[in-house]
């Protein structure tokens, strides 16, 4: 089914995206 994969997708992408915040503000 496609909403799954819509959903993990935009699971990932948004621990991507917190991903490169936490490390912008570390250094």
């Amino acid at each position: 089914m496609w909403c799954a994969s819509v959903l993990l997708l935009a699971g990932v992408g948004m621990l991507f995206r917190l991903l490169m915040t936490s490390a912008g503000f570390r250094s």
